[in-house]
């Protein structure tokens, strides 16, 4: 990283992981301008992306009839797989897919996960009972480099945790209360540089 100055114009130059599967192995370079305070201090640089970084690196939709596969709606080809007799049924619109809770689970292709330093994941779901051990999402077979969303955590609201060290190294954004049961809620969580937030129908509810 570096700033410079080119034509009356202070900018910031860096790099990051946006190029379509680079990940950490292929780095772009980007340029965005400085804009400074009264006293000389930077103000947050918003990075410049382009219109096709803006789009969702995959979507399921889970409104196929049947089969396991799931397709990918953005057409980069992040098709995921049904496994453990996961079954469908309608849905909020159109159909939806139901997890037992016992081993049946939404697989995602590798390497889905190699460019997102910053990431938002978001689903539609419906919980048919709460639950402190159920897992709403889990990114990641090894639990020391994971993470993952439940609807009840150890303070028995929502929670949101990411470790790159194991369970007990993991960084938690702790909700404000517990998720609806027997009714649909949106559930989403991004993070930005080093800042994780959770949001629960729309609102923000920890951070």
């Amino acid at each position: 990283a570096a700033i410079v100055e080119f034509k009356n114009q202070w900018l910031i130059v860096y790099h990051n992981g946006m190029l379509p599967r680079g990940g950490e192995f292929r780095r772009s370079v980007c340029i965005d301008g400085l804009r400074f305070n009264p006293d000389g201090t930077i103000r947050p640089v918003a990075q410049t992306l382009s219109s096709a970084a803006r789009k969702p690196v995959a979507r399921y939709t889970f409104n196929e009839r049947r089969g396991v596969i799931v397709v990918d709606q953005t057409g980069n080809g992040w098709d995921a797989t049904l496994f453990g007799g996961a079954t469908r049924e309608p849905g909020i619109n159109g159909n939806a897919v139901r997890l037992d809770g016992d081993g049946q689970y939404v697989g995602l292709p590798t390497g889905i996960l190699w460019s997102m330093y910053d990431f938002t994941i978001a689903t539609w779901l419906k919980l048919d009972g709460p639950g402190p051990s159920q897992h709403l999402f889990d990114f990641g077979n090894d639990p020391t480099t994971n993470m993952y969303l439940t609807p009840a955590g150890a303070t028995g609201v929502v929670q949101f945790a990411i470790t790159t060290n194991g369970p007990n190294a993991a960084q938690t954004v702790n909700g404000t209360a517990r998720l609806p049961v027997d009714e649909w809620a949106h559930v989403a969580v991004t993070k930005s540089a080093l800042t994780g937030t959770l949001y629960v129908n729309g609102v923000s509810v920890g951070q």
